[in-house]
């Protein structure tokens, strides 16, 4: 089942991409525009995103939240890599497209 969140996030026209996804405020928060976006999982999807697992201590998150483009600056975000944190059932890495909504 593919699963699909709107949300925003600014876009960056110097990497070409959106970063800083979340509420406006976050977005603002990091010298951004907000843009509302679509972002869905897609396994083929230019970015990551991480889905917390039920029971994480982060429930009830539902949305995918760290999302970036690029997999090192995604990966940093972790003190032990992602992988670690999926080996450990905290949650999963997920790929995922994104849709600019706004004009």
């Amino acid at each position: 089942m593919t699963s699909a969140w709107q949300m925003y996030a600014g876009w960056d026209p110097k990497d070409e991409e959106f970063k800083h996804f979340g509420e406006p405020w976050y977005v603002e928060g990091h010298g951004y525009a907000p843009v509302r976006v679509e972002v869905s999982e897609d396994p083929d999807g230019p970015y990551h995103g991480w889905m917390y697992s039920p029971g994480s201590g982060f429930a009830p998150l539902d949305y995918p939240t760290m999302i970036w483009k690029d997999w090192a600056i995604y990966r940093v975000q972790f003190t032990y890599g992602p992988e670690a944190e999926e080996q450990s059932g905290r949650g999963r890495t997920v790929r995922l497209s994104v849709r600019r909504l706004d004009p």
